[in-house]
């Protein structure tokens, strides 16, 4: 066993260019792997993955971060059997329950395109609501799966788990507890474009000014409504008070397609790409990708081609959905 563990260091070593001896401690397998992904090379940090848990299967963190690879690579029925080995490991991890909702939720998605797997799509929900409801359990103040158990308790069928009346509770135990949250599980219950909604997040961004996330859904509430205008204002400042909220320009980008503002949409994703330090590799190749639909919805069948091929090799893997990849793939092991 010792020999084999020396062999995986100058193996790890050899990929990351990194000293295969040293005093200094060298980050984990996990960390190691979602690196590399962050870079574009999720097949590599796969591989790095499978060689270290080749050598030490009960590595949880190894498991979730692979359960992360699968799930960017559309590999979600591998996904999900990768962060179930993580929760048999570390059954207290909250966060691991949270991908594991995050990634039957997606799943359901994903079965329902295909006629031969549309009849799964109940249990994927049932699974998802069942892994939120036990992230909340382990940890009360996560309030990103609250917020996500809300919604699979109002999507989810009766027999799956779906309930309105729980979906209430939680709402207003975060309304007791995280008023911009609070305001999101509210808006989840209600129409989130409603001019009700639009007025809820004012009171919210009125009161929690120095909030990004504040400004963030009262931008993405304002976009539902398509007011574009108010839109702009609110993710301006949640960039200023948080850069990562950047993200919101993709939204943005989608609002003004679906005007067939290819302009605006345009202006949009170049803002995306633009900041420095510049997003990861494969959030710039998800971007390089709208640009490509953008030209290719503009009849510029050779830009498009161009600009695809630079997604690809941003990232070879280049997650072509029309929503960007979740942010929890984004979150550091």
């Amino acid at each position: 066993m010792k020999t084999a563990r020396l062999t995986l260091t100058a193996v790890l070593a050899g990929v990351l260019g990194i000293p295969a001896f040293s005093a200094e401690p060298q980050p984990t397998p996990a960390d190691q792997a979602f690196n590399l992904r962050m870079d574009g090379k999720s097949d590599e940090a796969k591989t790095l993955l499978k060689l270290s848990l080749g050598e030490d299967e009960k590595d949880a963190s190894a498991w979730f971060e692979m359960a992360r690879i699968e799930f960017y690579h559309a590999q979600l029925d591998d996904a999900a059997g990768a962060i179930a080995k993580a929760i048999q490991l570390a059954p207290e991890n909250a966060r691991y329950h949270y991908l594991a909702g995050v990634t039957a939720a997606y799943n359901a998605v994903l079965k329902h395109k295909s006629p031969e797997t549309r009849n799964q799509v109940d249990t994927e929900m049932g699974k998802a609501l069942a892994a939120f409801e036990r992230a909340v359990d382990l940890d009360p103040d996560y309030h990103d799966a609250r917020i996500q158990l809300i919604n699979m308790l109002l999507k989810a069928p009766q027999k799956q788990g779906g309930d309105r009346a729980k979906a209430q509770k939680h709402v207003e135990m975060l309304e007791s507890k995280a008023a911009v949250y609070g305001v999101e599980g509210r808006c989840m219950l209600d129409d989130a474009a409603s001019e009700k909604a639009i007025k809820l997040w004012e009171k919210v961004v009125a009161s929690h000014s120095a909030r990004a996330d504040a400004h963030a859904g009262l931008a993405k509430s304002c976009l539902f409504a398509g007011d574009i205008d108010l839109a702009v204002t609110h993710i301006d400042e949640a960039i200023r008070l948080d850069p990562s909220c950047r993200t919101l320009l993709l939204a943005l980008c989608r609002q003004y397609v679906s005007q067939n503002d290819y302009a605006g949409a345009q202006k949009a994703v170049d803002r995306y790409l633009d900041p420095s330090p510049p997003p990861p590799a494969p959030m710039r190749s998800f971007a390089t990708y709208y640009l490509a639909v953008l030209q290719k919805r503009q009849g510029n069948g050779d830009r498009a081609d161009a600009l695809m091929a630079e997604a690809k090799t941003l990232d070879p893997h280049c997650w072509m959905f029309y929503m960007e990849p979740p942010q929890e793939l984004f979150e550091s092991p």
